[in-house]
């Protein structure tokens, strides 16, 4: 079993998600949990971001897009 297969495997033992028609879906307590960390995140962001404009912050995401794939190219080489 592969490192996906297992994370899978602990959100289901945890029962944060269950087995649908061959999709995850989030139980309750998963959907909480995604609630919180979500609060948690943009919380995060709204810190980090203070004074960075929407267009800043913006051209910034796409720059580092673009070296993050630059990096994946350069390891496939």
């Amino acid at each position: 079993m592969g490192a996906h297969e297992q994370d899978m495997a602990s959100l289901v033992q945890r029962k944060l998600v269950f087995l649908q028609d061959g999709l995850l879906v989030l139980t309750n307590s998963g959907s909480a949990l995604h609630t919180k960390a979500t609060g948690l995140v943009e919380a995060a962001r709204g810190d980090r971001t203070a004074g960075v404009g929407a267009d800043e912050y913006a051209m910034a995401v796409s720059v580092l897009e673009r070296m993050c794939a630059n990096a994946g190219r350069s390891k496939a080489n």
